[in-house]
C-alpha cells in the first residue's frame, strides 16, 4: 500500500502549513472532510480539488458535487487518492472558497510503501478564513439589496399592493 506525505500551503498566510499523511485508499471526499474539520471550516461549503501542472494551473477537476448535473464530472466520492496521485512532487489545488476563488496549494512530497493505513493532519500557523468577503463588498451588497431598490429595479412591484393570503393566490400571477 502507498502512503502519501502531503504539504498544503496558502499564499495568504506565510506561516500557514498543513502536513497530511494519507494512505492511497482514502477517497478525495474523505480528504476534503478531514481538511474542513482540521481547519474548523463549514463542511457544507462547495469545494473542489484540481490536478494542476507545475505552474499551479488548473487541469482536471474533482468536485464535491456535480453542479451542472451533467454526469461527466469527476466526483470526490468516486475517486481514491491512488487513482489521481501518481508521482512525487505532483501538484493539486484545493478550491475552498468558491465565492472568492481562493485555493490551497497541495504538493505531494513523498510516496512510500507501507503496510499501515495511516492518516494524520498537523496544522501550523494562521489559518486563512474560509469565506473572505471584505467590509466594502458587504456594504456594496447590502446597499444593492436594500438602499438602491429603485436603481436596481427591485421596486417594480412596490405600488401593486400584492399580497398572498393563501398559496392558491399565486395562480393569479
Amino acid at each position: 500500500m502507498k502512503q502519501y506525505t502531503i504539504t498544503v500551503f496558502s499564499d495568504e498566510s506565510e506561516d500557514f502549513e498543513m502536513q497530511i499523511i494519507a494512505h492511497e485508499n482514502i477517497l478525495f471526499s474523505n480528504l476534503h472532510q478531514a481538511i474542513q474539520t482540521a481547519l474548523e471550516y463549514d463542511p457544507l461549503q462547495m469545494a473542489s480539488f484540481f490536478l494542476s501542472n507545475e505552474d499551479w494551473e488548473k487541469n482536471e477537476e474533482i468536485a464535491l458535487i456535480d453542479m451542472e448535473d451533467m454526469g461527466n464530472i469527476a466526483l470526490m466520492d468516486d475517486f481514491k487518492l491512488s487513482s489521481k496521485i501518481k508521482n512525487k512532487d505532483q501538484k493539486l489545488l484545493y478550491l475552498f472558497d468558491f465565492f472568492s476563488e481562493r485555493s490551497f496549494f497541495i504538493n505531494i512530497d513523498k510516496i512510500t510503501d507501507t503496510k499501515e493505513k495511516a492518516f494524520s493532519i498537523d496544522v501550523k500557523g494562521k489559518i486563512p478564513m474560509q469565506i473572505n468577503i471584505d467590509n466594502e463588498e458587504i456594504d456594496d451588497l447590502m446597499q444593492n439589496i436594500g438602499g438602491n431598490a429603485k436603481e436596481s429595479g427591485l421596486d417594480e412591484f412596490e405600488d401593486d399592493n400584492i399580497s398572498f393570503d393563501n398559496i392558491d393566490d399565486l395562480e393569479d400571477f
